[in-house]
C-alpha cells in the first residue's frame, strides 16, 4: 500500500481554509471556552510524526502491517497477501476514502510484489561477508571448517535467519542502515588549493598513464619494438652495404690465406753463386722469411706469430715404389716423371708423378720450404697442383739459376748517347752536360739471375714473393760484405696503396650514398609514425568512454589535462628514441654519431615528437574506435613522410632542369609544414652534408667543412619543428576550448518552444522557479528555461531540449524518463558542462553552470550512461585517482578508498583491472568514483544498464541510503519504470525535449493512469462466462483487456473505488469457490503512463528546414574561420509536401 500525504505547504493552506471557516461560524455561534485550543507546531517534529495516526489508522485493521519505507511525502507499507487480509480489504478502503482529509492524503495505490523480488526471495541471494572485506587466511580456514562439519545438519539460527530474509526487502543489509559517507566524508572536506593542488592533478594523471602504459603489451609493442625494429633495421642495411670509401693501405706479404705455407727454393748443383748461397741462408736463418719475425714487424704479432723451435733441415729417403715408377720412365736422363690423366674429369696422377718426395726446412714461420735443387720444377707443379696437402696453400718459390758467360744487353751504349747529345747542343747551347755512362746503365739489360714463381690464384701473390726475395737479397748482400753482421733488424716492407678516385667513382660513391641515406631517413620515419599514433588510441578510448568528461567533472580543467598528457607522451616518446640513439652510437656510422653530427640527430628526433604529438590531441576528436585512429594516422604519417621527401629528393637530381629546380625549390620551403618532413629531409640532409665533408676535405685544400647547423641544412628543419611544436600546442588548446565553434548566441532561440497545452503541475514548477529569483526554496539544482539547439548541420537544425524548468530539493531523488532522442542525456551533458547550453540558464547550489563551471564540478558527483572507467586500471587505481583529482589530502586517500571499496562490496576486487569486472561491479565503481569527492547533488544516467538483479538490487540500496541517510540530492535519468518507483521521490516524463508531466510516481499514477488492473486466475477447465458475467454486472466500468490459460484480465477506470472492487471480488470468491483461485487488484504500472507519453514522440526527430537564415546568425557564423573558408552561397530549394 502506497500512501502520498500532501506537501506541509499544502497541509498549512488547508489549516488556514479551515480557520477561516471556523472565523466565519464563530460570528453567529457564542464561543465555547471549552472548545478552544492552543496549538503549537513545531515543523520538524510534524514531518516526524505526520505519519503516526495515519499507521493506527491502518493497525487497528491489520495488526501486523509493516512500514516498509518513508520518504518526504510518501509512505510505503507491507500487506500480507493471503484471504484474511483481502476480506478486510473493503471496509478498511472505504473509511480511508472517507478520512483521507483528515489524514491528509493526497492520493493512495496498491501494488504487487514485482517478479524481480520474488527471484530474489526464492534465490536466497545473501550477502556474504567476503563481498565487503578481505578475509584472512586464518578466516578463510575458520569459515571452512565451519561449513565442512554443519554440511548435513539444520540449524534452528539459519532456518530463523532465512525467514527473516524471506521479506519483501531482503536486500536491506546493516550495510545499509547508515550513511555511506558517515566514516570518510569528514576526511573529503580536506583538500589542496592553489598550485599545490594543480601538482597533485598532474600527478595524478600522471601516474594513471604509468599504470596503464606498463599493462598495455600493445602501446609498448608500438612505442618501443616498432620504432627500434626499422631504425636497427636502417643501420643493418647501411652498415653491411658495400663500402665505397678509400680501402686501406695493403702490407703484402704471402700469409693472407691458409696457414702454413708451402713454399720451395732451387739451388743449381754447379756454378753456384757466393750471392745465391748466403740469400738462401737467410730463408731459414733469422729473421727467415719477410718481415714477419722482425722485432720492429708491422705485422700482428697474434695473427703471424713467429717460433724458433722445431726449426731446421728434414731430409725425405725415396721409396723403392716412387724410385721403380721414376726408372721406368727414365727419370734421371730426362726429369719428366709419369705422366698424369684427366679421364675422370679430374687430373689423375700414377705413382711418382713430379718426381721423389723432395727434402724441406720448416722456418720460423713455420712454413714448409722444399728443397728442389736438380727438380724439373714446372713437371714437379703442373703434377702435384691437386694434392690435398697443397690446394690453396702452395702459391710462390724460388729458382737460382747457375752462373753463366752471357753478356749484358745495352739497349742504348755510349757511343749513340754522345751523337744524340751533340746534335741537341747544336740546336740549343743552354743544354746542361749530364753523365752518359749512367744514363747508359739504365737502358742495359742483364742475364737472369734467379726466378720467383707465383700462383696467380692468390692475386697479390707475385709481389708478395717478390718481396720476400728482396727481403732475402738485402740481407743476402750484408752476409757477402760481412758474414758476421746481424741482420736481424733489416728488412722492406712492401705496401700497396690505393690510386685517387676519379671524378666518376666519386659521383658513383655519392649517388649509393644518397641512397643509404634515403633508405635510413624512410626507415626512421617508419618508425617514428607509430609511436605520436599509439598516443592517438588512448586519447580516442578517453574520448569514446567520456573518461576524459568525467576527470574534467572531477576538477579537471582542460589546459591541466593537456599539458599533463603531453609531458607524459613527450617523456614516453624520450624513452624511445633514447633506444633509437643507443642503436645509431652501437653501429657508429659517422654520418650520425660524429661531432655535431649527434647533436644535430638529436634534436632532430626529439623536436620531432615535441611538434607531432600536439598534433594528435585535436585529431583524436575525429574518430570514435581507438584501432580505426590507430591505423588511419599511422598510414597518414607514413605517407606524408615518405611522398615529401622522397619527392624532393628525387627532383634534386634532375638539376640540369631549371623548371624542376624551382619547384623543388618552392616544395622545400613548403613542406616545412610537415613535421614528418622535417625530420626525413633533416636526416638526408645531415648525412649528406657529412659525406660531402669527408670527400671535400681530401681533395680540396684549405676547405671548411659545412655546419649541419647552418640554416640551408637542416637549421631551418629545427626551426620549423619548434614553431609548430608550439603553434599546434596552442591550437589544441583552443580547440579544447571550442575557440573555433560558435558558441550558444550563434543558434537563435524560437520562442514558441513552451507548449500552448502543458500539463498543469509543470507550469505550476516553472511558475515557482520563475517567482523564487533568489532560491529561496533552497534548491540544490535549479534549470531556468534550459534550451539546447543543435546546428546548424545542412542548413537545418534540431532542438534537443525546450525550455525546461525544475528545481530539486536537497535529499530529493529526481528521476527522468524518456526514450531514447527524447532529450534526457542532453540534458546531463549541459548540466555536467560537457556540451554548451544553447540558452537558458542552470545553477548547482546557486553557482552557474555557464559561468562558474569549475565551483559547479566541485558540488556534483557524475555516473554517466556508459562506464567512464580504464579498462587497465583497478577499483583502487580509479578512486586514488579521482580523490587526487578532487584535491583531496594525500593522507586521506587511502582511507577513504578503502572505506569506498568496502562499502560498495568492491573490496575483493579492488586489485585486479576492471577488463575483469562483470557489469554489476564496473557501475558499482562508476557510483564510488561519484561519491569520492562527498559532493552534494550526483548525476547518475541509467545507472543500472545491463545489471543482474542482485548488483541493481544493491544499487538501488546505495541510492536509497545516498538520498535518506546521507541528504545527498540525486538526478537519475532510466527507462526502466520498476527503478523510477523504487528511487525517485519526483520524476518528469520527457517527450521531444519538453517535460510532459511532473510529480511523483504515486501522483502520476493517479492523474494518468487509466485505472487498475484485476487479474482473475480461475480453474483450467471451468466454466469462466459466469465469473466474467459476475464481475461485469457488478463492476460495469470493467473491460477485459485479455483471457487466455487460467488468467482473466480486467481493466477498470479510476471512478470504481478501491474498496467496491475488493467487496465485488471478494464475494465473487464465495460465490465462484470452484472456479476462482485467487485475484489480484493493482494500480496501473508507471510502465503504463510512460507508454501513453511515448506514443506522442515521432520516430524520427524533427528536422527542421532553415529557408531563411536570421541576419544575427548570419553575422555571428562570418566570425568563425571555417564558415569563411568552406560556405559557399546557395540557391533556395522549395521542397512541395503539400499539394
Amino acid at each position: 500500500l502506497i500512501v502520498e500525504l500532501r506537501s506541509i505547504e499544502d497541509e498549512n493552506k488547508l489549516r488556514k481554509q479551515q480557520q477561516q471557516q471556523q472565523q466565519a461560524d464563530s460570528i453567529n455561534n457564542i464561543l465555547d471556552p471549552i472548545s478552544i485550543e492552543l496549538n503549537i507546531n513545531n515543523s520538524n517534529t510534524n514531518s516526524l510524526k505526520r505519519f503516526e495516526p495515519l499507521t493506527e489508522f491502518l493497525k487497528s485493521y491489520m495488526s501486523d502491517i509493516r512500514i516498509k519505507e518513508e520518504h518526504g511525502d510518501q509512505i510505503t507499507y507491507i500487506i500480507i497477501d493471503n484471504t484474511e487480509h483481502t476480506k478486510i480489504f473493503p471496509k478498511m478502503l472505504a473509511d480511508l476514502d472517507e478520512n483521507q482529509t483528515k489524514y491528509y492524503i493526497k492520493n493512495y495505490g496498491l501494488s504487487n510484489s514485482s517478479l524481480e523480488q520474488v527471484f530474489l526471495r526464492v534465490a536466497d541471494e545473501k550477502k556474504r561477508t567476503e563481498d565487503y572485506e578481505r578475509l584472512s587466511s586464518w578466516k578463510r580456514m575458520k569459515i571452512y571448517i565451519k561449513r565442512l562439519f554443519r554440511k548435513n545438519e539444520i540449524i534452528e539460527e539459519e532456518i530463523k535467519n532465512e525467514e527473516i530474509n524471506d521479506e519483501e526487502n531482503n536486500d536491506n543489509q546493516e550495510l545499509f542502515n547508515t550513511c555511506l559517507s558517515d566514516e570518510w566524508s569528514s576526511y573529503a572536506e580536506e583538500r589542496y588549493t592553489g598550485l599545490y593542488y594543480l601538482v597533485v592533478q598532474i600527478s595524478g594523471l600522471l601516474i594513471k598513464r604509468f599504470h596503464r602504459t606498463k599493462r598495455n603489451i600493445k602501446a609498448l609493442i608500438a612505442e618501443l619494438f616498432l620504432p627500434i625494429f626499422f631504425v636497427l633495421l636502417a643501420m643493418l642495411v647501411t652498415k653491411l652495404a658495400p663500402n665505397q670509401s678509400e680501402p686501406p693501405p695493403l702490407i703484402l706479404h704471402p700469409w693472407y690465406w691458409d696457414q702454413p705455407n708451402y713454399m720451395f727454393q732451387s739451388l743449381p748443383i754447379i756454378n753456384t753463386s757466393l750471392l745465391s748461397k748466403y740469400i738462401h741462408k737467410t730463408f731459414i736463418q733469422s729473421p727467415s722469411l719477410g718481415t714477419r719475425c722482425m722485432k720492429t714487424t708491422m705485422l700482428d704479432k697474434e695473427l703471424y706469430p713467429c717460433d724458433k723451435t722445431n726449426i731446421g733441415y728434414t731430409p725425405v729417403s725415396m721409396s723403392n715404389e716412387i724410385m721403380n715408377a721414376l726408372n721406368n720412365v727414365n727419370y734421371n736422363q730426362t726429369r719428366i716423371s709419369p705422366n698424369c690423366d684427366c679421364w675422370e674429369k679430374m687430373q689423375t696422377c700414377p705413382i711418382g708423378a713430379g718426381g721423389p718426395q723432395p727434402s724441406f726446412d720448416i722456418t720460423e714461420t713455420k712454413d714448409t720450404l722444399y728443397r728442389l735443387s736438380d727438380y724439373n720444377i714446372t713437371d714437379w707443379i703442373i703434377k702435384t697442383e691437386f694434392h690435398e696437402e697443397y690446394l690453396m696453400k702452395r702459391h710462390g718459390g724460388f729458382d737460382f739459376l747457375p752462373q753463366n758467360n752471357l753478356n749484358n744487353i745495352d739497349l742504348l751504349n755510349e757511343e749513340l748517347i754522345n751523337r744524340l747529345m751533340n746534335i741537341i747542343n747544336q740546336t740549343d747551347q743552354s743544354v746542361l752536360k749530364i753523365d752518359i755512362a749512367k744514363i747508359a746503365s739504365l737502358f742495359r739489360i742483364h742475364p737472369p739471375k734467379v726466378s720467383v714463381w707465383y700462383n696467380n690464384k692468390a692475386w697479390p701473390s707475385s709481389v708478395a714473393f717478390l718481396n720476400l726475395f728482396n727481403n732475402a737479397l738485402l740481407r743476402g748482400r750484408l752476409l757477402e760484405k760481412n758474414s758476421s753482421i746481424s741482420i736481424d733488424d733489416y728488412g722492406i716492407t712492401a705496401i700497396s696503396h690505393p690510386l685517387p678516385q676519379t671524378e666518376i667513382q666519386i659521383d658513383s660513391e655519392l649517388q649509393n650514398r644518397i641512397s643509404m641515406e634515403m633508405f635510413t631517413a624512410i626507415c626512421v620515419i617508419f618508425a617514428l609514425a607509430f609511436v605520436p599514433a599509439s598516443f592517438l588510441v588512448f586519447l580516442i578510448d578517453e574520448q569514446v568512454t567520456t573518461s576524459k568528461h568525467l576527470q574534467f567533472v572531477s576538477g579537471v580543467k582542460g589546459i591541466t589535462y593537456w599539458w599533463a598528457n603531453f609531458l607524459w607522451d613527450l617523456t614516453n616518446y624520450c624513452v624511445s628514441i633514447g633506444f633509437c640513439i643507443i642503436i645509431f652510437l652501437s653501429f657508429g656510422i659517422e654520418a650520425y654519431v660524429y661531432k655535431m653530427n649527434f647533436l644535430c640527430l638529436f634534436l632532430l628526433l626529439f623536436l620531432y615528437g615535441f611538434a607531432i604529438i600536439p598534433i594528435m590531441y585535436p585529431i583524436s576528436y575525429l574518430f570514435r574506435s581507438p584501432a580505426t585512429g590507430f591505423v588511419v594516422i599511422s598510414s597518414i604519417n607514413i605517407f606524408i613522410g615518405l611522398m615529401t621527401t622522397i619527392s624532393t629528393i628525387t627532383i634534386e637530381n634532375f638539376s640540369d632542369e631549371p623548371d624542376l629546380k624551382n619547384i623543388n625549390a618552392i616544395l622545400t620551403k613548403l613542406f616545412l609544414i610537415f613535421p614528418h618532413y622535417c625530420l626525413g629531409r633533416g636526416l638526408f640532409d645531415l648525412s649528406k652534408t657529412h659525406a660531402t665533408n669527408v670527400l671535400s676535405l681530401k681533395y680540396v685544400l684549405d676547405y671548411v667543412p659545412i655546419s649541419p647547423f647552418k640554416f640551408d641544412v637542416v637549421g631551418r628543419n629545427l626551426l620549423c619543428l619548434c614553431i609548430e611544436g608550439v603553434f599546434f600546442c596552442i591550437f589544441a588548446i583552443l580547440v579544447q576550448y571550442r575557440f573555433f565553434i560558435p558558441d550558444h548566441g550563434c543558434v537563435s532561440t524560437p520562442n514558441n518552444l513552451i507548449s500552448s497545452n502543458e500539463d498543469d503541475d509543470v507550469a505550476a514548477e516553472r511558475q515557482r522557479i520563475y517567482s523564487d529569483r533568489n532560491n529561496t526554496s533552497g534548491d540544490v539544482l535549479r534549470m531556468i528555461d534550459l534550451v539546447k539547439i543543435y546546428g546548424l548541420r545542412l542548413r537545418k537544425k534540431l532542438i534537443a531540449v525546450k525550455k525546461t524548468c525544475v528545481g530539486v530539493k536537497q535529499g530529493e531523488c529526481f528521476g527522468l524518463l524518456g526514450i531514447n532522442g527524447s532529450g534526457k542525456t542532453t540534458t546531463f551533458k549541459m548540466l555536467t558542462g560537457e556540451i554548451s547550453i544553447t540558452d537558458g540558464r542552470a545553477f548547482v547550489n546557486n553557482y552557474s553552470v555557464i559561468k562558474q563551471l569549475s565551483a559547479v564540478h566541485k558540488n556534483i558527483g557524475y555516473c554517466p550512461q556508459f562506464d567512464a572507467l580504464d579498462s587497465l586500471l583497478t577499483a583502487r587505481e580509479h578512486l586514488y585517482l579521482y580523490a587526487r583529482l578532487r584535491g583531496i589530502k594525500r593522507t586521506n586517500i587511502p582511507f577513504i578508498t578503502d572505506c569506498l571499496l568496502k562499502r560498495l562490496g568492491l573490496t575483493l576486487w579492488a586489485d585486479r583491472p576492471v577488463k575483469q569486472y562483470s557489469g554489476g561491479n564496473k557501475r558499482k565503481l562508476s557510483t564510488a568514483i561519484s561519491l569520492i569527492g562527498n559532493p552534494s547533488i550526483i548525476f547518475m544516467d541509467e545507472p543500472t544498464t545491463g545489471m543482474d538483479v542482485r548488483a541493481k538490487r544493491f544499487l538501488w540500496n546505495c541510492i536509497l541510503t545516498l538520498t535518506r541517510k546521507d541528504h545527498k540530492s540525486v538526478i537519475i535519468t532510466s527507462h526502466s519504470m520498476e527503478e523510477c518507483e523504487t528511487l525517485c521521490n519526483r520524476l518528469v516524463i520527457m517527450v521531444n525535449g519538453e517535460f510532459k508531466c511532473l510529480g511523483s510516481v504515486q501522483h502520476l499514477k493517479t492523474k494518468f493512469g487509466d485505472g487498475y488492473r484485476i487479474l482473475v486466475r480461475t480453474e483450467i477447465n471451468s466454466d469462466r462466462k459466469n465469473v466474467i458475467n459476475y464481475i461485469k454486472e457488478q463492476i460495469p466500468e470493467a473491460d477485459i483487456k485479455e483471457e487466455h490459460n487460467k488468467m482473466i484480465h480486467f481493466r477498470v477506470s479510476t471512478n470504481v473505488p478501491l474498496y467496491k472492487m475488493f467487496s465485488v471480488l471478494e464475494k465473487a470468491r464465495e460465490n465462484f469457490k470452484s472456479i476462482i483461485e485467487d485475484y489480484t487488484i493493482t494500480q496501473v504500472t508507471l510502465d503504463d503512463v510512460f507508454v501513453t507519453f511515448a506514443k506522442i514522440q515521432e520516430e524520427n526527430q524533427t528536422l527542421e528546414q532553415i529557408n531563411n537564415t536570421n541576419t544575427n546568425e548570419d553575422n555571428c557564423l562570418k566570425k568563425n574561420f571555417f564558415y569563411k573558408l568552406f560556405y559557399k552561397p546557395h540557391n533556395n530549394i522549395i521542397e512541395l509536401t503539400k499539394l
